[in-house]
């Protein structure tokens, strides 16, 4: 499973916050910076939807995204935006 977190700020330990936390719990881990903040993405996690949930509140995602994925919608989770108004909204940043 993947677990997505939407950091909407720039705050530095935000971000080194949710990155070092999901290295704890996978080793897979992207990110990227987005133009209000960051996107932090683990892949290969096991579990079931409310453990994500509960991954991604402990993480400081967004907790507009966490409600509406919460909720009994038919609809895609989890997303996170990589295009906003035709341009490319995120760009890949390394962390070591």
């Amino acid at each position: 499973m993947r677990v997505t977190v939407d950091l909407d700020s720039h705050g530095m330990l935000d971000l080194l916050k949710a990155y070092y936390n999901m290295r704890c719990i996978t080793d897979d881990v992207e990110v990227f910076r987005t133009n209000r903040g960051y996107h932090v993405i683990g892949y290969g996690l096991d579990g079931t939807q409310q453990q994500a949930e509960d991954v991604r509140v402990l993480l400081g995602d967004d907790a507009n995204r966490i409600r509406l994925d919460a909720m009994q919608i038919v609809k895609p989770k989890q997303i996170l935006w990589t295009h906003k108004n035709m341009k490319a909204s995120r760009t890949m940043i390394y962390i070591q």
